[in-house]
């Protein structure tokens, strides 16, 4: 395994609200910049300032995702960034989701983890991308006990989670195609182990919360014109919403847009629960994990206030 396990205990005591058919709410953010941002300062800061709002509301854990090559996005080295976020907060979980093990040396990561539990203990996860099953001792890392995720859009990793018995994030937030077949395969192969005694599921929701649903499909539309922006191969800086996206995309773009959303939860706090319950009567999914980039900070903000109002009626 990547990094020792050898007390799961606290582990699946901090997994046990699954017991109970509770969903856990988390965050995933990516340190986005705006198009006014000076350099990448703010953009971390802005994750550090969520981070402690979410930590306020109750959630529980908030990671950052590994990009590279991107302008728009600074969280490209995660185990800087969570180290950061963890020595400004007090309670929330951290982690990578996911750490891409292809770019890396596996000792390496296992020993900043593992350095990152001895400085910060019970409140770090690694979730691993494109993952492989090897055997390393590392120092710190080697009987530390940092949760292993594994993290995918497709079946592999999937098969792979089932196998080794370890908890399992898809990446609904932007790749929601094969979602229903990926949760079916990993319950349907899962095997016990030390880490977990039965499946566990998380998935990825983008979310835009605003008082109205029209407020909502406004501030949306700066989530709309970054995926645009992707599409096109153009710089993804956030900018501001817009009243109408109709004369910025083409029709085949708006439907590669709103498929890469078809999991978005945007809307009011009525319409979100609304299509909350039925996301989860459909997937029963153990935790939901947000990804939420508002232009404004506060918007952004109240977002997660108003989905956290929304946890007790589910």
């Amino acid at each position: 395994m990547l990094i020792g396990h050898s007390d799961f205990k606290s582990y699946k005591e901090g997994n046990a609200m699954s017991e109970q058919h509770e969903v856990a709410f988390s965050v995933l953010d990516l340190a986005s910049r705006k198009d006014t941002d000076q350099g990448p300062g703010p953009a971390l800061q802005r994750s550090l300032a969520l981070a402690q709002h979410v930590e306020k509301l109750g959630f529980t854990r908030f990671w950052v995702a590994e990009h590279h090559n991107m302008d728009a996005i600074v969280s490209s080295a995660t185990a800087v960034l969570i180290g950061y976020l963890a020595s400004g907060t007090e309670r929330i979980r951290l982690g990578a989701g996911g750490v891409m093990l292809p770019n890396h040396a596996p000792i390496v990561i296992a020993e900043q983890f593992g350095t990152l539990e001895a400085l910060y203990p019970g409140r770090i996860d690694l979730g691993l991308g494109r993952a492989a099953d090897q055997k390393i001792i590392a120092m710190p890392g080697v009987d530390s006990n940092v949760p292993l995720w594994l993290l995918g859009s497709s079946l592999f990793s999937a098969q792979l989670a089932a196998e080794l018995g370890l908890p399992y994030s898809f990446a609904s937030h932007f790749a929601p195609r094969m979602m229903m077949q990926a949760i079916e395969t990993y319950r349907h192969n899962f095997k016990p182990s030390a880490v977990l005694d039965k499946p566990y599921v998380m998935l990825g929701i983008p979310l835009v919360a605003a008082a109205t649903d029209a407020e909502a499909d406004f501030l949306a539309t700066t989530t709309y014109q970054r995926i645009l922006a992707l599409i096109r191969g153009q710089s993804m800086l956030m900018r501001p919403p817009v009243e109408s996206m109709q004369d910025l995309w083409r029709p085949h773009e708006e439907q590669t847009v709103k498929e890469f959303l078809s999991m978005g939860m945007i809307g009011s706090a009525d319409s979100i629960g609304q299509k909350m319950q039925v996301l989860l009567e459909h997937t029963q999914a153990d935790e939901l994990i947000f990804t939420c980039d508002l232009y404004e900070d506060d918007d952004r903000l109240r977002s997660f206030d108003i989905l956290a109002g929304l946890r007790g009626s589910l």
